[in-house]
């Protein structure tokens, strides 16, 4: 009897710390313009050629910040391009994880994160490739790691979010390749849905802060 009411108050300690871990959780991420930031718009014009999402997943991995999805869809290219999470226990055992709401994909979240990058620069998007000239910057941005998992204490829990993005910058005859690479991590009492979002939009901060630098060593 003992041992049913230690299990039965695991499971609720569980469902408690973690949010419903159970469940599959879908998310979306809002982001938009710091308008305190934007820079004066000049004759600046950038060009997004590619976003690649890059990030490799795994089954049963060996420690939560890498990707991975439960088994069976680990070769669906539809779930891959929006899964963003794993939750886990305190043993570390994969329970649920979380996904971007349908209409949204790890790549056009990064998309919109450059557009508001470079429109904090004042920099004009071109959306016509055919439009552009010598002085238009190029932009190829590869996606490596964009996850996020939990890591249960005594006292609270936290999120983290791993970024990791090798951005590619071409005007003229120049040409550059910069990685960034940070862990945005925040601490709460729940993993509820509105915790992890609130650590991936940091993180999503985080990397526009990081590609206005990275522009702006190479002006």
């Amino acid at each position: 009897m003992n041992a049913i009411k230690y299990g039965i108050i695991t499971i609720l300690l569980l469902v408690f710390f973690t949010g419903c871990a159970l469940k599959r959780g879908e998310v979306s991420l809002h982001q938009e313009v710091n308008t305190s930031e934007v820079e004066t718009k000049q004759s600046k014009t950038i060009f997004i050629k590619s976003i690649n999402d890059n990030r490799v997943f795994e089954f049963q991995p060996k420690s939560a910040n890498i990707p991975s999805l439960k088994e069976g869809e680990d070769d669906s290219d539809e779930i891959k391009a929006r899964a963003v999470a794993r939750k886990r226990n305190s043993y570390g055992k994969a329970l649920g994880d979380i996904i971007l709401k349908e209409g949204q994909t790890v790549r056009s979240v990064f998309e919109t994160n450059l557009k508001i990058a470079f429109e904090e620069l004042g920099y004009n998007l071109i959306e016509d490739e055919a439009t552009i000239n010598d002085k238009t910057m190029i932009v190829i941005l590869d996606i490596e790691k964009f996850w996020t998992w939990i890591t249960p204490g005594f006292w609270a829990l936290t999120i983290s979010t791993q970024v990791e993005t090798k951005l590619h910058l071409k005007r003229e005859a120049d040409s550059n390749s910069e990685t960034i690479a940070f862990i945005t991590k925040d601490y709460f009492q729940t993993g509820v849905g509105g915790n992890w979002v609130s650590v991936m939009q940091s993180a999503l901060r985080n990397h526009v802060i990081e590609i206005k630098k990275k522009v702006n060593n190479v002006k």
